[in-house]
């Protein structure tokens, strides 16, 4: 080892065999024990990035570094696995580095050294050249190296350039590629952030239009409610109003009508001509009124539901003449020609005989009213199939087409100058419709303005019953023992089949083996809910009617039967009649006659 009298700038080497770039090379580095003094191939450095210091041959290779330069840009550090950072090479033991220096054609191979001063580290390490032409490139001339580099005429003989310049080329470019897809992630994240922002917005205007029409929404059910309270003290009104009607007015009105009947009758004594024909008229017009007060109570009870069809058979022919009887005299006075057709064979049909009749007299009322004297009206009764038809008609003014539409609707009038009294409420035909409808019936117009009308019904007519037809059927199913007797005696001597079913199991089964045409449920089921029972027949395809028997029959649990699917429930103690007045009108409806 020569003798330790070193000079600046000078660094005594050793020869060591290595490797570079996949050859075998001989290699000269500074011995250890000289790292003090200032080096040709050294690089001081603090851990924020700044450099310290440059070796003199180092400044020669790369003259774009200076004292006080940032690390970042200029050098890159690779170590066994790859590219490092400052961080990573700024460690209290030394640690192995391959420096690359940009720009530059050239690399330094050694160890990163902490240093007695803190913060500060210094790189000690080989020069790395291809061939001896990058040196000339780099403009350092090896006169111009300190003694002791014969290194670099060695490192000559290499063909190619090292792995480790290599490596931190490809780096270089890894990192440019790197630094373009960071800058595309950056464009593409604020492109989703002005999204997000746009959203968010478009979210807060959302959240304002949402409690808006929520508050708005509030607004409007209280305004509802009132509405409601007031509907509720309008219906109480009018409740009261139709007391009055039928307590105040109904009851003089009677007496007025009967001093007028015996006062015509001359019986108190004898009138004279114009005596006669005023309280003709004072009769009439009592008459009148008291057909409007008996319209509006009609319409009243129908309205609210409290009208209970009583249910019988009867003749269709009978029916037609009695109210053909009734309005014949008012024909006269018009002198209209009346005509009535009836079958000539009896045929029957099932319904309520005065609310029916009241139907065809209201609608030949119209037709008398609405046709010009000497016109013709009359009432035409057909068999259709298994079904009647009741048609009123006249030769009047008839109705025109924009009021055909409404001509069934509550107080709607037309008025016409060549009807005769065309005064009235406008609620005769609104109730015809609706007494046609409890029977299951629906009434229809054909009208042209100038040529009259024709109002049609059609009832299901009562077949004749043959020795072999089988009766309807009805099940009564969890009823007190109290009530099946009466129920089965009545059921039975109204011409039913009747059986009885005590647990859930036989009502289920009923309808396959027994195929009842009507059931009776008790709520208080054995083991279950009437309710739930009715909800499974239901469930299972069972459309025949259902009626509900409880111990209670308050609105809430009417309210559950019919959700569950019975059509009409009774509260004990109820009248069997009664029962058996909406069994008629439910199976009116269901054409089970």
């Amino acid at each position: 080892m020569p003798e330790e009298r070193l000079v600046p700038g000078t660094l005594p080497l050793s020869p060591i065999e290595g490797t570079v770039g996949g050859r075998r090379a001989m290699l000269l580095q500074p011995d250890a024990g000289y790292f003090d003094f200032i080096q040709p191939f050294h690089i001081a450095f603090d851990r924020q990035g700044t450099l310290l210091q440059l070796g003199p041959s180092l400044q020669k290779l790369a003259p774009g570094l200076t004292v006080g330069s940032p690390v970042q840009g200029h050098l890159l550090f690779v170590g066994d696995t790859g590219l490092v950072s400052l961080n990573d090479v700024c460690r209290p033991q030394p640690y192995p580095v391959t420096v690359r220096v940009i720009p530059g054609n050239f690399a330094l191979t050694g160890q990163v050294f902490p240093t007695a001063v803190s913060d500060a580290f210094v790189f000690l390490g080989t020069l790395l050249l291809a061939n001896i032409d990058d040196a000339r490139k780099a403009g350092i001339m090896l006169a111009d190296l300190p003694p002791y580099f014969p290194y670099l005429e060695m490192l000559t003989l290499l063909d190619t350039r090292t792995a480790a310049l290599a490596d931190a080329r490809m780096l270089a470019a890894s990192l440019d590629a790197r630094r373009i897809e960071l800058q595309s992630a950056n464009a593409a994240m604020a492109r989703t952030m002005a999204t997000l922002r746009s959203t968010e917005a478009k979210l807060r205007a959302q959240q304002a239009a949402t409690q808006a029409f929520q508050a708005t929404l509030e607004k409007s059910s209280a305004e509802l409610l009132e509405a409601n309270r007031k509907l509720e003290e309008s219906s109480r009104q009018k409740d009261e109003f139709l007391a009055f009607l039928s307590h105040e007015l109904r009851t003089p009105l009677a007496g007025i009508l009967s001093v007028a009947e015996l006062l015509c009758a001359q019986i108190v004594g004898p009138l004279n001509p114009r005596q006669m024909t005023y309280l003709q008229k004072v009769h009439e017009r009592g008459v009148y009124i008291k057909s409007l007060i008996d319209d509006l109570l009609d319409f009243a009870k129908l309205d609210k539901g409290k009208i209970t069809l009583e249910i019988s058979t009867f003749g269709a022919g009978d029916l037609a003449r009695e109210a053909f009887h009734i309005v014949s005299e008012a024909a006269q006075r018009r002198k209209h020609e009346a005509l009535l057709e009836v079958p000539e064979e009896p045929v029957a049909i099932r319904g309520e005989p005065r609310r029916l009749k009241q139907v065809l007299v209201n609608l030949l009322d119209n037709a008398i009213k609405y046709t010009p004297e000497g016109g013709k009206i009359g009432l035409r009764v057909t068999r259709v199939d298994n079904e009647i038809e009741f048609c009123v008609w006249d030769t009047g003014v008839g109705i025109p087409v924009e009021h055909q539409s409404r001509i069934f609707e509550a107080f709607h009038r037309i008025e016409n100058p060549k009807a005769s009294n065309p005064s009235g409420v406008g609620l005769g035909l609104a109730l015809v419709q609706r007494i046609v409808g409890l029977h299951g019936g629906k009434v229809e117009l054909t009208s042209e303005a100038g040529r009259g009308s024709q109002f049609r019904f059609r009832l299901p007519m009562v077949l004749p019953a043959s020795a072999d037809a089988p009766a309807l059927r009805v099940l009564l199913a969890g009823l007190d023992v109290d009530w099946v007797d009466p129920l089965t005696t009545r059921f039975r001597h109204e011409g039913w089949s009747v059986a009885s079913a005590t647990t859930i199991e036989e009502l289920l089964a009923a309808p396959e083996s027994f195929h009842p045409d009507l059931i009776v449920v008790g709520l208080e089921f054995s083991g279950t809910s009437g309710c739930i029972a009715v909800k499974k027949l239901r469930e299972s395809g069972v459309e025949v009617p259902i009626l509900g028997v409880s111990m209670k029959a308050s609105n809430e649990i009417r309210q559950q039967c019919i959700d569950a699917g019975m059509d009409d429930v009774f509260g004990k103690p109820f009248r069997v009649d009664d029962l058996m007045s909406a069994v008629s009108s439910l199976m009116a409806h269901s054409f089970q006659f």
